[in-house]
């Protein structure tokens, strides 16, 4: 059984991204509202309205050529706090990406509408800010390429960035504490929208978030791939060692051992079932068994007994107490029966039983699958911090960066993820899926997926990207 984590600060980080966890959960029957506006005037919480950043498609001005060339182009938007509120006297902030004759940086206000505008630009690459009373955004990056068009752009005001992923090469869990509020005030809608993904995103940026999140909770670490393939790589050995065990069950039927053993077979095999059948006997032969009774609560969950698998977990921390890997499977119990407040909890429990990479894993991927992506960002954030050499830590973390609109850092994470195992294709299919929604091309991808088609050519989407 893992050793209880003792460290106040991790304890204070857990608690407070349980508070922001639980409430992005609340109200889960609210709609997916239909426009920005509709979700900036919604009682919206931080886990949908931070980083809720548009930059529109440009329209074409209805001029000929030479007088969109006299005019330059505009980006114009609006600034807004943390409950969609518009803001006035905000200071926006403009700056040219560093060129021959580049003018450095711009300011200006917001007016009484909280709007602003910089007009008669020439095209290239600008960032946009913008800070109040101590609050910022986050910069946006808009690619102005067509004289004589508008930019749209919206900035949200934050009590505080999002803090950066740490550099630490340490295996060690980071104890860095997360930024949440201790007790917020607003209410929040439950499962609504995708930050960047609903109303504030094109559908292919929310096709894209959702594949990418379905994929993400696939996602298995090294080690139980390669042992997957070690249990299961020779069908042969599989069918000789299923002879074997029923031979030794039917020479002892009513013996623990030989139940067990066929049972956790079975079970590994995803023939549940069967599983459950085995496993139930050796309880009954020896309930005392932890190992066997835990095997048992899995069968149970897979097969659908729900309640049994339930009882099969209580019954285990009542007599051996608390551990990671009995809330982590509670966590699981709860989602599949619906209940996914209960397995954010559960989950939470695990990493400060056992902030392990699985369990930073599960709590940051049961975030995400209900659109908390805030919050994953951040669990993910800190994983990644403290397993640097995890790549599917780094996946993740680039999936909830995506559902962010921070395409730029989603890249750059994914890149990450690509040189710890060039030769695993999953983060250059992330990453290359991220490219094709993104609004403007992305760092360091173009080379990664270059890499990629070169090392297997034979890969159609290797190909494709």
């Amino acid at each position: 059984m893992p050793d209880v984590v003792e460290d106040d600060e991790t304890e204070e980080q857990s608690r407070r991204i349980s508070e922001a966890g639980k409430l992005s959960f609340i109200a889960k029957g609210a709609k997916r509202l239909r426009s920005s506006s509709e979700m900036i005037n919604g009682r919206l919480g931080l886990c949908v309205l931070t980083a809720l950043i548009t930059v529109s498609i440009p329209f074409a001005a209805a001029q000929d050529a030479s007088t969109r060339h006299s005019q330059g182009l505009a980006i114009q938007g609006r600034v807004l706090n943390a409950s969609g509120e518009l803001v006035a006297e905000a200071t926006v902030q403009l700056e040219e990406a560093e060129q021959a004759g580049s003018p450095g940086f711009v300011e200006t206000k917001t007016d009484a509408a909280g709007a602003f505008s910089f007009s008669a630009l020439k095209t290239g690459s600008y960032s946009v800010s913008a800070q109040k009373s101590g609050q910022h955004s986050h910069a946006i990056t808009v690619a102005a390429s067509s004289n004589g068009e508008q930019y749209k752009v919206d900035l949200v005001l934050e009590d505080s960035p999002a803090a950066p992923v740490g550099s630490s090469t340490s295996s060690q869990p980071s104890t860095q504490a997360m930024e949440f509020a201790d007790k917020p005030s607003f209410t929040v809608a439950g499962v609504t929208d995708w930050t960047a993904a609903g109303g504030h995103g094109s559908d292919s940026s929310l096709r894209t978030s959702e594949a990418l999140t379905r994929e993400t909770l696939a996602l298995k670490p090294m080690s139980s791939v390669h042992r997957q393939a070690d249990l299961h790589g020779d069908a042969n050995d599989a069918n000789e060692s299923e002879t074997r065990l029923r031979t030794a069950l039917a020479a002892a039927p009513r013996e623990f051992e030989p139940n067990h053993q066929l049972g956790a077979f079975y079970l590994h095999a995803g023939q549940y079932a069967e599983a459950v059948r085995l496993l139930q006997t050796a309880y009954q032969i020896n309930p005392a068994n932890s190992d066997n009774e835990r095997e048992l609560a899995l069968a149970l969950k897979e097969a659908g007994d729900l309640s049994q698998a339930r009882d099969h977990i209580q019954k285990l921390q009542a007599a051996h107490g608390d551990s990671a890997d009995l809330h982590r499977l509670a966590g699981e119990i709860d989602e599949k029966a619906g209940d996914p407040l209960a397995a954010v909890h559960e989950l939470e429990q695990a990493v400060r039983l056992d902030p392990s990479e699985q369990n930073y894993f599960e709590w940051g991927s049961q975030l995400l699958l209900h659109r908390a992506v805030l919050q994953a960002q951040q669990v993910f954030g800190t994983g990644a911090a403290a397993y640097p050499k995890s790549s599917r830590m780094l996946a993740a973390l680039g999936t909830a960066l995506f559902a962010n609109a921070r395409y730029d850092e989603a890249a750059i994470r994914l890149c990450a993820a690509s040189d710890l195992n060039p030769a695993d294709p999953e983060p250059y299919i992330f990453m290359g899926r991220v490219e094709m929604a993104a609004p403007n091309p992305l760092p360091c991808v173009e080379e990664k997926l270059a890499r990629f088609a070169k090392q297997q050519p034979s890969n159609a989407l290797a190909n494709y990207f």
